[in-house]
């Protein structure tokens, strides 16, 4: 018997450099492109990045999936 096995890549937006201590500048990949350029390098989803970042509504336009979350964990920060 065999077993056929089916693998699908994610991306993520700390990949492209976008992550919660980058979110706000105006050098990033816009969102925009970035779930363009992620779709056409054949990814099958992304995860979501920094809170705010990308628009969940622009993945399926993409033919992404949601590949995971994103929490950002304020280790050295503890009044965050």
């Amino acid at each position: 018997m065999r077993l056929h096995v089916t693998r699908r890549l994610a991306s993520a937006p700390v990949t492209w450099g976008v992550w919660e201590r980058t979110i706000g500048r105006d050098d990033l990949i816009p969102a925009e492109l970035l779930l363009e350029t992620v779709s056409g390098l054949g990814f099958a989803g992304i995860e979501l990045g920094p809170p705010g970042y990308l628009p969940q509504a622009g993945f399926a336009a993409h033919g992404l999936e949601l590949a995971g979350g994103f929490a950002p964990l304020h280790f050295a920060d503890a009044d965050a």
